[in-house]
């Protein structure tokens, strides 16, 4: 799946969710309201967490997230931040977790 197709998929959950360019080369943001959740390769997401590719972090070889897992992240993380006050300020860094 293409960050474009997987954007339209996490936009059903909220439209809020964007995917955009990472500084890291191969990976994209994943983001709600302009704040990264995590990140997903650039170029291809895997439906199945078995199927995906891995990267190269700090010497270490990591796995891609699926797209299964990115939706499962992103519906779980969305729910957190409209329902728990505490975590949704510490997420946007506003009231005891501003700069």
């Amino acid at each position: 799946m293409t960050t474009q197709e997987l954007q339209d998929k996490l936009q059903e959950i909220d439209k809020d969710i964007t995917i955009t360019k990472s500084n890291r080369e191969g990976l994209d943001s994943v983001n709600y309201k302009g704040v990264s959740m995590f990140a997903v390769p650039s170029n291809f997401i895997a439906e199945k967490p078995e199927d995906s590719g891995y990267i190269e972090v700090m010497d270490r070889m990591i796995r891609h997230r699926s797209v299964e897992e990115a939706i499962g992240m992103a519906t779980a993380e969305i729910e957190k931040i409209k329902t728990d006050k505490d975590h949704h300020d510490a997420f946007f860094g506003i009231g005891e977790y501003g700069a």
